[in-house]
């Protein structure tokens, strides 16, 4: 019979084993949290979709292989359809085939939306669409409160009375809306379902739609920021009839003690599709990538993932992209898609963060694991959708 203090030593060991089997089963899960073979399934209301298609091949990337699509942004539709053309097309240039990344973004405007630009915008995407690539928007309105066309205006606003039809800054609001849905609706006409990327980044405190201030410390509440977004949603979807929206959360990266867990202000699955994360540093480490576990903790919602905008911190164009690309796959390996920020700014003083402008571009653009679309007509296939500047002028002058 044994004593009680071998006993006590027996279920002191026991209790060891079972812990030391627990945590084997938990890293077991940690680690096939982060693989890309997680069991991601397309929703039953999307199945035999459009939206369905798409979710399925983002389901599918990296379930077999270490793979990514990988993503360029090309700019905001107030820089101009030529800009935004060849800006698409010196990345394009970069692959010995001409081929283009998977997915190319755009803005919507940035505070300023104009219909007319959208519209010359969408032959770019609808025909980025039709070569087999995919499709991301930004939405990044204006203060509805002040009418300043900038989302860095972080005038604190009633997000409540902003979302209460009549009201100044609702009527604001509406005519946004509006324009960005024409322009959407166009795209749904074609075909063309658009991973739809609105009011990003609230955990960062420096838009108006979460916006901080620092005097009182007043943040917005997510409650408020889950509010506007199932507005917006409700809006596009049942106001203007929109059926070609993923819906995707895109908080910032936690690279800074001063921006809040990227999990705080998540709108609920009803309302989003996919998750991803807005990253910019200039350190390729998995403790940079994932700074305080702002992208693992995101995992927990079982959406596809995503890097929705990455590039350099110091926007100077040192960042190696081949090595971003490595270190995404290697910290990120679920990760469905990484989209590469444009640049920016004047000649003399521009900020550096597309591929074209960072080191080594052809290597991550004939890397087979960043996965690409071909065209096999590059050039009458751009001109058909954006005429040269000497063609325009023709036309004009005739």
């Amino acid at each position: 019979m044994l004593s009680i203090q071998s006993a006590n030593k027996a279920v002191a060991l026991i209790v060891l084993f079972a812990a030391a089997i627990m945590f084997g089963c938990s890293a077991e899960m940690d680690s096939s949290s982060e693989s890309s073979n997680r069991n991601l399934v397309v929703p039953v209301q999307y199945r035999g979709s459009p939206r369905g298609e798409v979710l399925k091949r983002l389901c599918a990337t990296g379930s077999e292989r270490s793979e990514i699509l990988l993503g360029q942004n090309i700019g905001c539709t107030s820089d101009g359809t030529v800009a935004l053309r060849d800006s698409l097309k010196a990345v394009s240039s970069l692959n010995r085939d001409g081929s283009y990344p998977s997915v190319i973004g755009i803005d919507y405007g940035w505070g300023e939306m104009d219909r007319e630009s959208i519209r010359a915008a969408n032959r770019l995407l609808i025909a980025h669409w039709q070569r087999g690539g995919l499709i991301t928007i930004n939405f990044d309105p204006g203060n509805p409160l002040t009418g300043i066309p900038d989302p860095n205006d972080i005038t604190p606003i009633d997000v409540y009375r902003l979302c209460e039809p009549g009201t100044e800054e609702n009527d604001n609001f509406a005519r946004q809306l509006e324009t960005v849905a024409e322009g959407l609706q166009e795209l749904q006409r074609a075909g063309v379902v658009v991973l739809w990327r609105p009011i990003h980044e609230p955990n960062g405190g420096w838009f108006w739609w979460c916006s901080h201030d620092p005097d009182s410390n007043r943040w917005t509440s997510p409650k408020e920021y889950r509010f506007l977004w199932k507005y917006i949603h409700r809006e596009l979807t049942k106001t203007h009839g929109l059926d070609n929206l993923l819906w995707v959360y895109s908080p910032a990266a936690m690279v800074d003690s001063s921006i809040r867990p990227t999990d705080w202000y998540y709108p609920g699955d009803d309302y989003v599709d996919v998750i991803g994360i807005d990253l910019y540093t200039d350190q390729l480490d998995r403790a940079h990538i994932d700074a305080r576990g702002g992208y693992s903790r995101l995992r927990k919602f079982e959406k596809p993932m995503a890097l929705c905008e990455i590039g350099g911190r110091k926007h100077d164009g040192s960042m190696d992209t081949h090595a971003c690309l490595e270190a995404v796959l290697e910290s990120c390996p679920d990760a469905k898609y990484m989209l590469f920020w444009h640049s920016w700014g004047p000649a003399g003083n521009r900020s550096r963060v597309a591929i074209p402008d960072c080191r080594n571009p052809k290597k991550i653009m004939n890397d087979p694991r960043a996965l690409l679309v071909r065209d096999t007509d590059v050039v009458s296939q751009m001109e058909k959708v954006i005429p040269t500047k000497s063609k325009a002028s023709s036309r004009r002058a005739e």
